[in-house]
Order: structure tokens, then sequence, then C-alpha cells
């Protein structure tokens, strides 16, 4: 996944399973699962990009829109959290069936996907 690859694609609706939480007195954020005691701390401006993932905007908008809110924005700030997300199971990157994608855009064959997956604790009854 590069910056130039990925820019239509669409960031997801993370709200279903993650709450966004502003840490008070901090400049941080933390997304924290709905079901499960699972925490994850990001930065401010990463917290803020993470208030766009609702399923409506690309990753070039949530781009555009933190570089006009906060100063001194990577250039790669939204594709970098991308990365972030998956690696740490929060979304996935899924290729999408060939026979349905644009065959003019073979970017068009890949799709970000949220991820839920429960496991339930050896230990736990």
């Amino acid at each position: 996944m590069t910056l130039e690859n990925c820019q239509n694609w669409i960031c997801p609706d993370l709200r279903s399973h993650w709450q966004l939480v502003r840490i008070q007195n901090a400049d941080q954020y933390i997304l924290r699962s709905i079901r499960e005691p699972i925490r994850l701390v990001f930065s401010v401006s990463e917290g803020y990009a993470l208030r766009y993932f609702i399923g409506r905007f690309t990753v070039q908008q949530v781009q555009e829109l933190c570089q006009q809110e906060l100063d001194e924005v990577s250039p790669t700030l939204v594709v970098d959290l991308i990365k972030k997300l998956i690696e740490r199971n929060i979304l996935s990157l899924v290729e999408i069936d060939e026979q349905t994608s644009s065959t003019a855009n073979p970017l068009a064959q890949y799709q970000l996907q949220l991820i839920v997956q429960w496991f339930r604790h050896p230990n736990e009854p």
C-alpha cells in the first residue's frame, strides 16, 4: 500500500466496534473496543483523522481535512494510520473478486475492511 494507490479508498466506519476518546490533559486519543477490554493509544493527529473513519470519506479527503485543521500534519498521516490499523488487526486489506472490480484500474482490486474477531480465552468458561 502506497500513498499513490489508496487515495480513493473509503475509510471504513469504526463506530460499530470502537469508541474514540480524547485523554484529558494529554495529547493522545484512545481507541477502545466497545465489547472487549482493548485500548489503543493514538496521537492527536491520528485521533483527529480517526474521527472521519465513518464510512463516507476517502483517504484523500481525510488527509485534506486534517491538513486544514491541524498544524504540521505529515503528508502521509492517513496512509500511515491505515497501516497502523492493519498492523493492530483493526482493519484488513482484502482483494476484491477480479470479476467485480474495474479492469481499467488495477488498484480498484483492493479495499479496506473492518475486522472484528473475538477469541475466547482458553481459561474462561
